[in-house]
């Protein structure tokens, strides 16, 4: 972790340096992997100003706090920090919580779901906006166990489809207008 604390008109005392340092590391746990932390004390007139700059592999926080007692504004900077990691925490669960839902319902569905003559509805997010020439669309679906690659073609600049038929066939759709 890169760590600077800077102090404008003013000097840094190393209780402060050991009280940051302590709620960094409250901050760390939460977001695994601090990158680089920064802090700006300055004093204005009569009020401190602490702006704090964390950035970490999960999120990039930022907190500014006034007041006229200096560690009482970099603990209150320091607890809008911590409510800002717990929020980006709570919303990385909550993404693989909708995510294991959905893939234990997807799996529930195939299981009961009896053999009938309606198709089997696909859904492949195997596509690139990215243009490129036929060629490579069919090497990334050769390379691919997706039935269908879908991409914008080079030589044409329109949205095309290339997609497996049978064992060594492969067919294209390309979408005019």
């Amino acid at each position: 972790m890169n760590f600077k604390i800077t102090g404008r008109n003013l000097s840094i005392g190393s209780s402060e340096r050991e009280l940051a340092v302590k709620k960094l590391k409250k901050i760390e746990k939460m977001l695994t992997e601090i990158v680089d932390a920064e802090i700006i004390i300055s004093k204005e007139k009569i009020n401190f100003v602490v702006d704090i700059n964390v950035k970490s592999k999960i999120a990039h926080l930022n907190a500014k706090e006034r007041g006229k007692n200096l560690k009482s504004t970099l603990k209150a900077a320091f607890e809008s920090m911590l409510k800002q990691a717990k929020k980006e925490k709570e919303k990385i669960k909550e993404g693989k919580r909708k995510r294991e839902k959905t893939e234990v319902l997807f799996e529930k569905e195939i299981k009961t779901e009896k053999p009938s003559s309606t198709p089997t509805l696909y859904y492949s997010e195997n596509y690139t906006m990215k243009p490129i020439s036929i060629n490579e669309a069919v090497s990334f679906l050769e390379n691919s166990e997706d039935p269908v690659f879908a991409f914008k073609n080079i030589d044409t600049g329109m949205f095309s489809v290339v997609f497996k038929r049978g064992e060594n066939e492969i067919g294209i759709i390309e979408f005019k207008g």
